[in-house]
């Protein structure tokens, strides 16, 4: 079966969450909690896993290290 990316909506609110230090573990715990109060699964956001946070988490973390590098 084809899983979808997921939306921009969701991946900027995992990104704000993670700029402001917020952990995976927690991330994906308030993830769980807002899933479950809507009823279930509705739609591939529903489904992220850790697996998404952790490539968002990387990304910020390299384009950070890209930064530093720029401003030498």
């Amino acid at each position: 079966m084809y899983a979808p990316r997921i939306s921009d909506e969701l991946r900027q609110k995992v990104m704000s969450m993670l700029y402001v230090g917020i952990s995976l573990d927690n991330i994906i715990q308030h993830h769980v909690e807002v899933m479950q109060k809507q009823g279930g699964p509705q739609n591939r956001d529903d489904f992220l896993t850790r697996n998404n946070v952790r490539n968002m988490e990387r990304s910020i973390r390299n384009s950070s290290h890209e930064l530093q590098e720029n401003e030498r």
